[in-house]
């Protein structure tokens, strides 16, 4: 029997019978509960907004090539493999049209999948429903994935398929199933195929597999080896195959030449200050499942094991004094990033020629820093209790249920679980079928949620290390929460939970987002119409308009990469990014989020928009003249 039919024959078993149904039933409305979840705030904030956004306007063009020209493209100032994302982009630009609600319409698509896909990890992990659709929300609704929902950028495509392959690469090292493996790695090159770091996820797989060598892969090594990893290389020969005929774009080469250049201390220096940066990133996840536990903490640090109360303390107090030190050397606190966030204190992204008045005070966001410290070290401690007890347990010989009476045999072995594993069900507490693997349960799962959420922290670094003073971008950080999260529902299992509070700060985040997006949309259609209104109201030229990235973007660059040469002008004060997209625009008018972004520039005209958030006279575009202009 093949791996494929053997993994399909168990699991027909593992799902045949009066529960089947039930269970089927009960996946649906969960993903249903998502899905409203995450549909429901583009009804009040429409996603069709008639411009690009970010940077999606390059992959837009190369799905413009594509379908127009045949032709696969990926700009050289792209720094992602980007096949999969113009691909995906194509499937949905091709029937109608290629413009930015089109393409953002498949981006939406893709964070479903991806919810959907982290729903089913957080099942694996043996959570019971409630808390397994609070810890897929938890990461969608986290501000950075939120908002880039809204777009057609590569980080929701990518971490919609991390965490496809999640769900897919537990399901397998749970069960011991070649087939759910080799979907894992179908769903990992199909990652790498937008985002590099997607080739990491088998490698991590291997590494799990070498280190706690379970019983199913001591039968099989190879084969299971090769289920893991075939399909992702297949997807890493194909990609670098077509680079041969197309090539590569130079800003990959340029990340990795900064990474073998930069030496061990200056990555070592990057590493430390992203992992502090990604523990309050990753507080935002944690705060919705840890206010359903709250009622049941306040006995937590006393019950925990002491190397788990150092652990957290050491992570509280890292995080508290990198506040303060942040705040007196900045005068300011979190988001602590700067330049090309989602997170700002001037509002969502905003993406512009300066920055806009700040939403918040100064002690708000410091209040803010505190309570993710707090809620992220409070994660780390209940983790860190339960991996240190089921570790000590199984190295006892006993690997008792996590819930209690998820086992019928609490008290057996682990290896006597493991013969167990072809032979009898078990049900857990929502009556969904499974089969006890024991000591995996236990604490080598975990472990494969931490490799992954480091191998994918290293993943950041040579992006990280071309603009080492920007630390990171808050969107490399989305692939860590899946894993993040996987934790500590893994450790929520079992306790006290109440779905009333989750659903407040659920509210809450979903009230901050679309007021968020609101606001950063009527910024964007605003500098938009202002560059329109420039260009055809005022009859300035389209050459001496700088309406800034995504204008500049879709007017020019395809004439500078694909036309003839053109003169460079002269650009004081400009970005460095303008001579590479339009080296012969002539800025004689910037549209601005400041008046005082570019020297040798007054304001001569104030555009206003309408915020829900922000007092109107904070509200304005700005159009800049150069001085001594007719």
């Amino acid at each position: 029997m093949s791996m494929v039919e053997e993994a399909s024959a168990r699991t027909a078993a593992e799902t045949a019978g009066p529960e089947c149904g039930r269970t089927r039933s009960g996946v649906a409305w969960s993903f249903l509960v998502i899905a409203l979840v995450l549909i429901a705030p583009r009804f009040v904030v429409s996603p069709f907004l008639p411009t690009p956004l970010l940077d999606d306007w390059l992959y837009q063009l190369s799905v413009k090539r594509l379908i127009e020209h045949h032709q696969f493209w990926v700009s050289p100032l792209a720094d992602a493999t980007l096949v999969g994302q113009v691909g995906w982009g194509a499937l949905y630009a091709l029937p109608f049209g290629i413009n930015p609600p089109v393409l953002r319409i498949s981006t939406l698509v893709a964070s479903l999948a991806g919810a959907a896909g982290l729903y089913l990890m957080c099942r694996e992990l043996r959570a019971a429903r409630p808390l397994a659709i609070a810890g897929s929300l938890a990461v969608w609704l986290h501000p950075v994935a939120f908002v880039l929902s809204y777009t057609f950028m590569t980080d929701v495509p990518f971490l919609a398929l991390v965490c496809l392959a999640g769900w897919l690469y537990v399901r397998g090292i749970q069960r011991g199933s070649g087939a759910a493996l080799l979907l894992g790695s179908v769903c990992a090159g199909g990652a790498f195929l937008v985002r590099q770091q997607g080739a990491l996820l088998p490698a991590t797989v291997v590494l799990w597999l070498l280190l706690c060598r379970p019983s199913w892969f001591r039968r099989r090594p190879w084969r299971m080896i090769a289920a893991v990893i075939l399909p992702c290389l297949v997807a890493v020969i194909g990609y670098y195959a077509l680079a041969l005929v197309v090539g590569l774009p130079s800003m990959q080469a340029t990340f990795f030449r900064t990474l073998r250049d930069a030496g061990p201390f200056a990555i070592l220096d990057q590493v430390w200050r992203i992992a502090v940066i990604a523990l309050f990133y990753a507080g935002i996840c944690f705060l919705p499942l840890l206010a359903g536990a709250w009622g049941g903490l306040q006995g937590t640090a006393r019950s925990s094991s002491r190397t788990a109360r150092i652990l957290a303390s050491g992570c509280l107090v890292l995080m508290l004094g990198w506040t303060l030190i942040y705040a007196l050397q900045h005068g300011a606190s979190f988001p602590f990033l700067h330049g090309g966030q989602m997170i700002r204190p001037d509002g969502f992204a905003t993406d512009a020629y300066g920055s806009r008045p700040d939403l918040l005070p100064k002690p708000v966001w410091l209040i803010v820093s505190i309570v993710l410290a707090v809620a992220t070290s409070t994660g780390v401690l209940l983790v860190a209790s339960q991996m240190i007890r089921r570790t000590a347990t199984s190295s006892n010989g006993v690997a008792p249920g996590p819930v209690p009476g998820l086992f019928r045999k609490v008290g057996h072995a682990a290896r006597s679980y493991e013969r167990d594993d072809n032979q009898s069900e078990h049900r857990d507490q929502g009556g969904e079928r499974f089969r006890p693997v024991g000591r995996r349960v236990a604490w080598e799962t975990p472990l494969l949620l931490v490799l992954f959420a480091l191998v994918q922290l290293g993943g950041i670094i040579p992006a990280a290390l071309y603009r080492p003073e920007l630390i990171t971008y808050d969107r490399y950080l989305l692939p860590i929460f899946p894993f993040a999260v996987g934790l500590l529902v893994w450790a929520l299992r079992g306790r006290t939970w109440s779905p009333a509070p989750v659903i407040a700060v659920f509210a809450i985040l979903l009230v901050i987002n679309t007021l968020g997006m609101q606001d950063w949309f009527a910024y964007k259609r605003a500098e938009w119409a202002t560059d329109v209104w420039l260009t055809t109201s005022k009859g300035v030229p389209l050459g001496q308009v700088d309406g800034y990235g995504q204008w500049v973007g879709l007017h020019f660059y395809e004439q500078t990469v694909f036309g003839p040469p053109q003169a460079p002008v002269p650009q004081p004060g400009a970005p460095w990014w303008l001579d590479d997209i339009a080296p012969g625009l002539d800025p004689v008018y910037v549209v601005a989020a400041a008046p005082n972004v570019r020297a040798g520039y007054a304001v001569v005209v104030k555009r206003s928009y309408h915020s829900w958030i922000r007092p109107a006279g904070d509200s304005w575009v700005y159009v800049l003249k150069r001085e001594g202009e007719p």
